[in-house]
């Protein structure tokens, strides 16, 4: 399967490449492992969401894990508090949105596809017309993992 330059205006090639993408299940864990032991995220749960977790970790469901963030370093938190609670069964099947730009740097490329990153292309970058027909196929490409039983994460803008 070709890499494609993650470019907006070759969307189609990018979006079918991350349409069929497999990050590696095997090093994606051993990476959160590393964020868990470095970050050492403290979780907790309220009464019984462990418990409603786990059951919809077993259900078999697709899930959108909806996480706001603020700095640079939260995905990697939030990485870290996976590997440390019932979603760590997960890890290596979690599709990860993440800007386009994280995508340029060959080296920041590889860490990002390992977690299972998909590029979006966004307005505020490129402009809200030029980023509409790659931000449709963005999402279609999201509902198909959905349905092939991928889960998706996505980190808007908490500023």
């Amino acid at each position: 399967m070709h890499l494609p330059e993650v470019l907006l205006d070759d969307n189609d090639a990018v979006y079918d490449y991350y349409l069929r993408h497999q990050q590696n299940r095997w090093k994606a864990l051993a990476s959160y492992a590393v964020l868990a032991r470095r970050f050492r995220p403290r979780v907790t749960f309220a009464d019984g969401a462990k418990r409603q977790l786990k059951a919809l970790v077993r259900s078999g469901r697709p899930v959108i894990f909806a996480i706001n963030h603020l700095s640079t370093s939260d995905p990697y938190t939030i990485a870290a508090t996976a590997w440390r609670s019932p979603l760590r069964s997960k890890i290596g099947r979690i599709r990860v949105l993440a800007k386009d730009e994280l995508f340029l740097d060959p080296e920041q490329r590889r860490k990002v596809d390992m977690m299972g990153g998909i590029p979006v292309f966004r307005g505020k970058d490129h402009g809200i017309r030029a980023v509409n027909a790659a931000g449709q196929r963005m999402m279609d490409v999201c509902a198909q993992r959905l349905a092939a039983g991928d889960h998706l994460a996505i980190f808007p803008e908490g500023t």
